[in-house]
């Protein structure tokens, strides 16, 4: 780490990464990198946000070392880990989320599937920090998502409309 969190809501022209300067690397999520295996990014922001608890804690909540995914540590001490969704899980994933909510608290914690992108190591952010893999070696062995972090991050059912039933009553005149 060190230095103060970059403004990046402030950046008023896009960074030019220039072709094979080896500055930034990023990995395409969502994409099918083996046959019914797309991978997806679990981000844990280390911030507190609103009445959104910071990510880390969630990542001791959740124990995610035990999976053994490959993982990242970010410039702002943020987590990244790498799994991969099956052909039936990813049609229930969001392509993106942003916050996710577990056993009722919500958390800074990021979704990364569809056309998102993964910032990676040797990436770094000049006067701020670098994306550094923990254990790189398990790259070539992504993990299975699985289910109780999917049941998390899915996208819930939208409650169906309930048609409207109304009750027509018939008056009679009589004379």
């Amino acid at each position: 780490g060190g230095g103060s969190r970059p403004a990046f809501s402030k950046i008023t022209q896009q960074i030019q990464y220039e072709r094979g300067a080896g500055k930034y690397y990023s990995l395409l999520m969502g994409r099918e990198f083996q046959p019914g295996r797309f991978v997806i990014l679990l981000d844990f922001d280390n911030k507190v946000e609103g009445d959104s608890k910071n990510g880390l804690d969630l990542v001791d909540n959740l124990n995610m070392d035990q999976y053994k995914a490959p993982k990242q540590t970010t410039p702002s001490g943020g987590l990244h880990y790498l799994f991969y969704a099956d052909a039936d899980q990813a049609k229930h994933l969001p392509s993106s989320r942003t916050g996710i909510t577990h056993d009722g608290v919500k958390y800074n914690m990021d979704v990364k599937l569809t056309n998102q992108l993964c910032n990676c190591a040797p990436s770094k952010i000049e006067d701020y920090g670098a994306y550094k893999w923990v254990n790189p070696s398990k790259l070539t062995k992504i993990p299975h998502l699985p289910t109780e972090l999917f049941d998390m991050i899915k996208e819930k059912p939208r409650p169906r409309a309930t048609p409207n039933t109304t009750t027509t009553t018939t008056a009679t005149a009589t004379a």
